[in-house]
């Protein structure tokens, strides 16, 4: 096992218990998911806050000045003691970590689409139905992406399962079944 995945793992671990006890399960996670979002888009500030060079003051002043409005009080302590420890580089990580112990914890399943057009809020929570049935999950996240090579139809991830509804994916099957390359 990693030492990384240990480590945020642990922070993880007790970021969501303190969530848990205070009932902010759903609002932490969301704002850990746009702060990791945030991040991802601005790499110069993800740089300067993991920079061992930089005094650890000057990060959490920075810390406090964009985030203290925006953030639960849990949220931003968490991103303080992270800073403080020394361990901001590990937040991608710990996110990932936390978003696993929350799905579990509240019965969500994941689940890629990958579609030629965009579906409809009306699409949309109708495979939301048949995935509930399907995985036996009390919530379906749908992460949607769009993929023109796949000329019509969809593909639906979640899990190890695979479920290749695509043209292009009929036409490979029977390709294959006529031997054809």
């Amino acid at each position: 096992m990693h030492n990384n995945y240990k480590i945020a793992k642990v922070y993880a671990e007790g970021l969501f218990e303190i969530a848990k006890t205070k009932n902010s399960l759903t609002e932490i996670n969301e704002q850990l998911n746009s702060i990791k979002t945030l991040l991802k888009k601005m790499p110069e500030f993800y740089y300067f806050l993991v920079n061992p060079l930089i005094d650890q003051q000057i990060k959490k002043n920075a810390i406090k000045i964009i985030f203290n409005k925006n953030l639960d009080k849990i949220t931003l302590n968490f991103l303080l003691i992270l800073i403080e420890r020394r361990r901001m580089i590990y937040f991608y990580d710990i996110v990932d970590q936390f978003i696993i112990i929350w799905n579990k914890a509240t019965s969500t399943s994941i689940v890629e689409i990958s579609s030629v057009i965009s579906l409809t809020e009306q699409q949309q929570q109708y495979l939301i139905n048949k995935l509930k049935e399907i995985t036996k999950a009390s919530y379906i996240e749908l992460k949607l992406k769009i993929d023109p090579s796949l000329i019509g139809g969809l593909i639906i991830r979640f899990g190890s399962n695979l479920i290749d509804l695509s043209l292009r994916g009929q036409i490979e099957k029977f390709a294959l079944y006529l031997g054809i390359n």
